[in-house]
Formats: structure tokens, C-alpha cells, sequence
């Protein structure tokens, strides 16, 4: 007898297929992803479905948000905008992390969205972000300390 798959069930193989490509992500580009290596990033379709590019404008952003991505055409193949908040124009080291957030949303879409624009399946960026972020702060302050 064939067994009815839930929505939990999508969710935990999302889940499942999500924190493996953010471990590949940790892998190939390094725990200290900069500025060029979001730009290759952003180019590796093994990891991002659809091209990116990054502009710096709140053209697109909602009030509160620091970075949103908006389809360029009718079909997700036209590629995306990542709107990123000016205000990090002059920091350009926490652009990586705001973008990553957002990767889940261009890749996955209404799967991992919730209700409402910007919240993210789970209430969080998901576990690709998640892993490669908690892996770059490991790194950065494993000499001790907080970095401010």
C-alpha cells in the first residue's frame, strides 16, 4: 500500500536537500564568503536556480527590509534583482549574509515563504543560510571574543 506523503514530509525533504547545498555552499566557496565570492556565487547555478544581480536600492523594499529578490520578467528563468538595502553600500563584508537570507526565497519561492512578504518558511532564512552563516561566525571568532 502506497503511503500518502504530508506536508511535513515536503518540508523535512526541503529541509533535508536545503542544508545539504548550503554545506556544498561552506565547501567550495569557503567559511569566509566576501564580496567576490557571493558574486561567483551568484553565478553558480548549482546553487542559485536562477541568475542574480545585486542592486543597492529600496526601489523594491517594503519598509524594514535590508534586501528582497524580484523577478525580471514573467517567468523565473528572466532572472532576478537582489534589491539590498544603501545603507550597506559602505559595508559590503555583511552583504554576503543579507543576500543568503534572501537565496532561499529566488530558489525555492511560495514553498518556503510564509504568509507574508519576507517571512521566510519557518520563520528563518533556512538551514543553507543558516549553516553557512553559523560556519562563517564560528571561524571569524574562534579566537575568542565577540567581533563587534
Amino acid at each position: 500500500m502506497a503511503r500518502q506523503l504530508t506536508a511535513d514530509d515536503a518540508k523535512q525533504s526541503l529541509t533535508g536537500h536545503v542544508t545539504h547545498k548550503g554545506l556544498e555552499v561552506f565547501a567550495k566557496y569557503g567559511p569566509r564568503l566576501g564580496w567576490t565570492q557571493l558574486q561567483q556565487l551568484l553565478n553558480d547555478r548549482a546553487y542559485v536556480r536562477y541568475p542574480c544581480d545585486i542592486i543597492f536600492d529600496t526601489a523594491a523594499l517594503h519598509e524594514g527590509e535590508f534586501a528582497h529578490p524580484e523577478p525580471k520578467g514573467a517567468t523565473p528563468e528572466a532572472g532576478f534583482t537582489m534589491f539590498v538595502h544603501p545603507v550597506y553600500m559602505l559595508d559590503l563584508e555583511r552583504v554576503p549574509a543579507l543576500v543568503l537570507y534572501q537565496l532561499v526565497a529566488l530558489n525555492y519561492g511560495g514553498v518556503c515563504l510564509g504568509r507574508r512578504r519576507g517571512e521566510l518558511w519557518r520563520g528563518r532564512a533556512g538551514p543553507d543560510a543558516g549553516r553557512v552563516l553559523r560556519s562563517d561566525l564560528r571561524t571569524r571568532h574562534a579566537g575568542g571574543g565577540r567581533r563587534r
